[in-house]
């Protein structure tokens, strides 16, 4: 932005920074809350619980960091799909010495290694952490024991007694924390249109004050410091006797002579108008937009209907209007602009 000592240059630099801090913020907490939870998630494990002490317990015994000296491979009972395609960690029924049953959630490279041991390795340790075991899941296991041993001695009235409430998962850590991981994200996704909305509006309130000299600056600047406390001034909207300044976003600066077209204009969101403001097309075939009556409470449509009336004052030849008739027009009028 060209160095002017302006209060209205100023102000929106001001804005876009605050803007741009915000984002810069958003960012910082992002990665900090990802490096904390990356950190205590890969912290020592705890020491184990045997997990044939949580059989039966009625206390919290979710998310306890348990073992398991299995006698056997697990067997196979149950996965879940994801639009047809199977997960690749699987439920198991797995024993203990005490021929105490599990429900044992692994992945299929943690069961190839169990399965390619041979009989004298046995009893193996497993860890990991425990979950309350899905109804689903419950029924499944009921079914697949029964199933096994050939007669119907696991129930869902006496589930609890023999298996419990909780299984093991062997990919879940004691540690888990990946809410705040979502929240992370959730933060760097804000970060990402903050930052490109600064990058945005810097780039086109620099790119409109290349247009202008020093000295024309300094002149349109003078022009809306004389209109200061006017109906306009929430908006961030000045109808001066030779431009339309508008600094509710990017600094824009249109010259009267160079509009072609004026009309209002509604943005609409699932059926909803979120902003109702007034779109300028110039000779050079670009269109701004201006008078956003967001920045007010009342009265706008009655505001954007005086704005185009004043527009219109300081340059009869503007079309002004949303018809397919002056669309028309514009497109012409630019088009011999164009060929002169």
């Amino acid at each position: 932005m060209k160095n002017l000592n302006s209060e209205l240059f100023r102000n929106a630099k001001k804005r876009n920074r605050y803007l741009l801090i915000t984002g810069v913020i958003f960012l910082i907490l992002s990665i900090s809350l990802f490096i904390f939870t990356y950190k205590y998630e890969h912290k020592p494990l705890p020491k184990t619980k045997d997990m044939a002490t949580l059989v039966g317990d009625t206390s919290e015994i979710n998310n306890v960091y348990a073992s398991i000296e299995i006698t056997n491979v697990p067997v196979l009972f149950a996965t879940y799909q994801n639009y047809g395609i199977e997960e690749d960690s699987k439920y198991y029924l797995a024993m203990d010495r005490q021929n105490i049953l599990y429900i044992v959630y692994m992945s299929s490279n943690e069961f190839n290694k169990l399965k390619n041991k041979t009989e004298q390795d046995f009893p193996i340790e497993i860890k990991g952490t425990t979950r309350i075991i899905p109804n689903d899941i419950k029924k499944l296991a009921i079914e697949e024991y029964n199933k096994v041993i050939g007669e119907k001695r696991l129930t869902e009235e006496n589930f609890e007694d023999f298996v419990g409430t909780v299984l093991l998962d062997m990919e879940l850590s004691p540690y888990n924390l990946d809410y705040l991981y979502i929240i992370a994200a959730l933060l760097f996704g804000l970060f990402i249109p903050m930052i490109t909305i600064y990058l945005v509006r810097a780039l086109k309130t620099r790119k409109i004050l290349k247009k202008y000299s020093m000295a024309d600056l300094i002149k349109i600047d003078n022009e809306v410091k004389n209109l200061k406390n006017t109906p306009y001034d929430k908006m961030r909207l000045y109808l001066t006797s030779n431009y339309v300044v508008d600094s509710s976003n990017n600094i824009i600066i249109i010259s009267y002579e160079d509009i072609v077209w004026a009309y209002k204009y509604e943005y609409r969101y699932s059926g909803v108008t979120v902003n109702k403001n007034i779109k300028v097309l110039t000779k050079d075939n670009k269109y701004y937009t201006i008078c956003n009556t967001n920045l007010i409470k009342n009265d706008k449509e009655e505001v954007l209907n005086e704005v185009l009336k004043k527009i219109e004052k300081q340059n009869s030849k503007i079309l002004i209007g949303l018809s397919p008739e002056n669309e028309k027009k514009a497109k012409e009028k630019i088009k011999n602009q164009k060929s002169i």
